[in-house]
């Protein structure tokens, strides 16, 4: 029921704060050649960036305190790194039901009542919403070496989560007019590192030297609950009024048809291969700077391992809004993912050949060179692929790009969890390093065409014939 309540405080009359953004082209005469955007757009950004936040602080939460949660609930690294891995693990075999249900906003699943389930954005939030509610919930609940249950409540997270990391783009179409849709989609794409950045600097500060695991799950729990509740009751799936042609013009696509679409544009492998990299490698160093950093013989404090992760996502923000902003105006898509991988790949270089205790001023200034570099990668990525896919929709490509960032996660997650734990911290930097530098090969080749773009500048037509 709460799915499917509909939203009638907005009328199609627009607020004093609202406005017309003009039409597709002056000789138009269809019945949509004014646009109207919504200043609701941004209450639907905030809340989107709420639960995202809260389901991203539940990820992490371990990685910064991990030797006192491995004493807490008598488990070895490998246990502590599985409540991470969890969140990658459930996401691949999630993606293609959420990626669905995400575009499905014409398809009534079942009826409740006189109340239709429909799928769509609304309905995607909502779900992912619950489930991180539920675990948030639930966590408190696991007592000292109660790992099982602490896990089940960190899989029933993981499992909704690609229901909320496949919906920036999504939310940007839905909610927002051409010229706004990249911003959109890097403030909904990075307000989940920003639950990470809370993650990295809240469970040292609460644990303390006193091991208060409890105290951190309770409080953890509750902030997290009432941001939920929160979400699922003012979220909305879209405006009165389409902001954008493109919006206006939009059908379901078929699943398979588009995967079928996909698989033969060699320009979509190029950002799929390059995004899963990004995100593979950044998750990688969120999950382990912790033990990168604290074990022999560098021997950092916790403290000083959540300032060097709370330092990337800090600085990640700040380059993702300086990139946003370029690709926004300038549509120089290609050339800004070219220069952050190229940049990350050296200051990884630099964080490899650098790493010695007693150089924590030197590392504050790495780890915050690679936030602003590397975490651009992710909102960028996801705006581009869905401008060279166009009309094949959102929660597809985004749902396929964040996966393939899991699937490479993981692998690199299991390694370097071994190589550190066997003395060999340096030669699994060098990986990470390795694979970098591919992406800025790879990204050399990219030669896509904005095709969403195109359309609404009245240069070119969707071609949905295949997609149907």
């Amino acid at each position: 029921i709460i799915i499917n309540m509909t939203y009638e405080e907005e009328d199609e009359t627009t607020r004093e704060d609202d406005y017309l953004i003009g039409s597709k082209n002056d000789n138009d005469s269809s019945d949509h050649d004014e646009l109207i955007v919504y200043s609701q757009r941004w209450i639907q950004l905030v809340l989107f960036c709420v639960v995202t936040t809260g389901n991203a602080f539940l990820w992490i939460t371990f990685a910064p305190v991990a030797d006192k949660i491995q004493e807490y609930y008598s488990i070895g690294p490998l246990g502590v790194n599985s409540l991470s891995i969890i969140y990658m693990l459930a996401y691949i075999p999630i993606v293609f039901p959420s990626g669905w249900i995400l575009d499905a906003k014409n398809t009534t699943f079942f009826k409740i009542g006189r109340f239709p389930v429909k799928g769509g954005l609304r309905t995607g939030i909502i779900i992912g919403a619950v489930g991180t509610l539920i675990s948030a919930l639930l966590r408190p609940c696991a007592p000292k070496n109660w790992f099982w249950l602490l896990f089940i409540a960190q899989t029933i997270g993981a499992i909704v989560q690609p229901f909320i990391l496949n919906a920036p783009p999504l939310i940007a179409a839905n909610w927002f007019p051409d010229k706004e849709r990249a911003l959109a989609t890097t403030i909904a794409s990075v307000a989940n590192p920003v639950g990470v950045a809370v993650g990295f600097v809240m469970p040292p500060l609460l644990v303390g030297d006193n091991d208060r695991v409890e105290l951190l799950l309770l409080v953890q729990g509750i902030i997290v609950a009432i941001m939920c509740v929160v979400v699922i009751i003012f979220v909305r799936e879209k405006p009165p009024t389409p902001p954008s042609f493109s919006q206006i013009d939009s059908e379901e696509t078929s699943l398979l048809k588009s995967l079928f679409v996909l698989m033969k544009d060699r320009n979509f492998w190029i950002v799929f291969i390059t995004f899963g990299i990004g995100l593979g490698v950044f998750n990688t160093l969120a999950t382990l700077l912790q033990q990168l950093v604290n074990g022999p013989p560098y021997n950092y404090e916790d403290w000083q391992a959540s300032v060097f992760g709370a330092l990337v996502i800090l600085f990640g923000i700040v380059g993702s809004g300086i990139c946003g902003f370029l690709v926004e105006k300038y549509r120089v898509y290609k050339y800004v993912l070219l220069g952050t991988y190229f940049l990350s790949t050296i200051f990884l270089v630099l964080f490899t050949l650098l790493l010695a205790p007693d150089r924590f001023w030197i590392y504050t200034v790495l780890c915050s060179a690679i936030g602003l570099t590397m975490m651009p990668l992710l909102p960028i990525s996801l705006e581009l692929v869905v401008e060279i896919t166009y009309p094949i929709g959102e929660g597809i490509t985004a749902g396929l790009l964040m996966a393939n960032g899991q699937l490479v996660g993981i692998p690199l997650i299991v390694l370097g969890g071994n190589l550190i734990k066997n003395g060999h911290t340096i030669e699994f930097l060098w990986v990470l390093v390795g694979l970098t530098a591919f992406s800025s090969w790879l990204m050399i080749l990219f030669y896509g065409t904005l095709k969403r773009h195109l359309y609404e500048s009245g240069k070119e037509n969707p071609d949905l014939s295949n997609l149907n």
